[in-house]
């Protein structure tokens, strides 16, 4: 991120509440019904009272009126938009949050921890907006208006943490992800406070049912920590997203962000052009929507969202390892989650390739500005233990894979990476530890992307203002030759030759005034 030199971010981010996942209670059941799981304790049962940031905003509200005597630099203008003239140029490498955060900084604020991050995406929520519902209108999906979670129009509250998130990081870029393919549902609605039901109405034409009147189980977790997911931990139902009501909706909701000045765009989850998602997260041998519905219906998505809200917000879709052409005209992004079968494993060779190979044509198609975002997850050694993720993280193992996927964003593309905990663990994905590597400031890059030093395949150099970055996937150790000396951030060894062993990536930071060239590079 930004400022890293002004600012000292210490601290631990307290959980993002998973609004589009959590349920707060389960409908009625019988035989051979799906029951759809309670949410964790540590999820809020009332929206309006648990969100972590609450305590850190009422004090940012009290301190608002005599901050404002006294900064002249206020990173928003008048309608909302950011002042770019107070940010200074974005450094590398630039690390996004997906959902949820930093678990190793015990000492800062959770908006401190987040302002580390140079993208961050999130439900409403956690920005402090919550799409308006009232007793005669009871369900988010089908509201497009927006209210602060003080129930305020005007949206106060969001826009004191927005402003505190731009003071921390003026190029920070936020963004809220808009369910379109699943959603909370509840069956019974008659053991729930109104402000407790689903996303639409348990009669709504917009979900799917199995054959035996259930629900279709849109995404589970595994709750009881057995390493299976099971049809009791359901967590959301599938929705038919061909609906042109549905899409209609979805684009409303992105219009409305994009006037409430407080978001620089969406997320959208489960983008797919090349095969189906619209199955049971329990059984993906049934289909409920053939895969040219489900391409046709995605541009259809896209299509109106931009008749809506033009060209200046930011799109970023979820491709996986997968390439988007079809999608590329509209949107700004892919966030390349990158799924791996076993979680006590890393990456084959073969995938990184695969991965290098989207992520530059990723770099080089979607439209700007760029937010492509590449996250790798790291090995998990002893599954469902909570107590243990931090050191895990930490692991000499998963500090080299951390330094992989960041180098190989660094030299194959110019935007964002993460690496975070594997999604197969029973517990809220992608929360992640923030890695001292991620620290050293690079500058902006001054050569171009995939060259490779001195033509050895699958070792991958490039040069930014101050120093350079290496990625070797080559299948052996390499040397590393430089005209001058240049330390090794995550070594500190200073040399004119360095060692970097296979699987593994490196930065090299050198005194910007000394004007250092690696041997040779050539152009892939």
């Amino acid at each position: 991120m930004n400022n890293r030199g002004v600012l000292t971010l210490i601290g631990l981010l307290t959980c993002s509440l998973l609004l589009s996942l959590g349920c707060s209670s389960a409908p009625e059941t019988g035989e051979g019904k799906i029951t759809f799981l309670q949410a964790s304790e540590d999820s809020s049962k009332n929206e309006s009272t648990n969100n972590p940031l609450d305590e850190e905003i009422d004090l940012l509200q009290t301190s608002e009126d005599s901050s404002k005597n006294e900064s002249t630099n206020n990173p928003l203008d008048e309608d909302g938009s950011v002042n770019t003239s107070t940010a200074e140029p974005l450094s590398f490498p630039r690390i996004c949050q997906a959902w949820n955060g930093v678990h190793n900084r015990p000492d800062s604020t959770t908006v401190e921890n987040i302002a580390r991050h140079d993208l961050y995406w999130d439900t409403p929520y956690s920005f402090d907006l919550l799409w308006e519902v009232t007793e005669e209108q009871p369900y988010q999906g089908l509201s497009t208006t927006l209210v602060d979670t003080d129930n305020d129009p005007s949206l106060t509250k969001a826009r004191i943490l927005k402003e505190e998130l731009l003071r921390l990081n003026p190029n920070i870029k936020t963004l809220v992800s808009v369910e379109y393919r699943e959603g909370k549902i509840e069956l019974n609605e008659n053991d729930l406070e109104w402000w407790e039901y689903g996303l639409y109405p348990p009669e709504s034409p917009f979900w799917f049912w199995d054959t035996n009147g259930n629900p279709v189980p849109g995404w589970s977790e595994d709750a009881n920590k057995n390493g299976v997911v099971e049809a009791e931990e359901a967590l959301s139902g599938l929705t038919d997203f061909s609906q042109p009501e549905l899409i209609e909706l979805i684009a409303q909701k992105a219009l409305a962000l994009k006037e409430s000045g407080i978001v620089d765009g969406i997320f959208l989850d489960w983008w797919n052009e090349h095969h189906r998602t619209a199955a049971s997260f329990l059984d993906w041998s049934t289909f409920y929507m053939t895969q040219e519905e489900e391409l046709e219906s995605r541009l259809t998505i896209l299509r109106r969202i931009r008749e809506v809200t033009g060209d200046d917000f930011l799109i970023l879709v979820n491709t996986n390892e997968s390439k988007a052409p079809r999608s590329a005209p509209y949107v700004n992004g892919s966030f390349m989650e990158l799924y791996k079968s076993d979680y006590s494993k890393g990456y084959t060779v073969e995938y990184l390739i695969e991965v290098e190979d989207t992520l530059h044509w990723a770099s080089e198609n979607f439209q700007e500005p760029r937010i492509n975002c590449l996250e790798g997850w790291r090995v998990v050694y002893d599954y469902g233990n909570a107590e243990t993720r931090i050191t895990e993280r930490d692991s000499e193992e998963n500090q080299r894979w951390m330094r992989v996927f960041t180098t190989i964003a660094l030299t194959h593309s110019d935007e964002y990476s993460l690496f975070g905990d594997d999604n197969a663990e029973p517990f809220r994905d992608h929360h992640h530890n923030w890695y001292e590597f991620w620290d050293a400031s690079l500058g902006e890059p001054i050569s171009s992307k995939r060259q490779t030093l001195n033509g050895i395949e699958g070792l991958f150099i490039r040069e930014f203002n101050n120093g350079y970055a290496v990625y070797n996937r080559s299948g052996a150790e390499q040397t590393v030759p430089l005209n001058n000396e240049h330390v090794a951030i995550s070594t500190g060894h200073i040399s004119d030759m360095h060692l970097l062993g296979n699987l593994d990536g490196e930065i090299y930071l050198h005194n910007i005034e000394s004007g250092h060239a690696p041997s040779e590079t050539v152009d892939q």
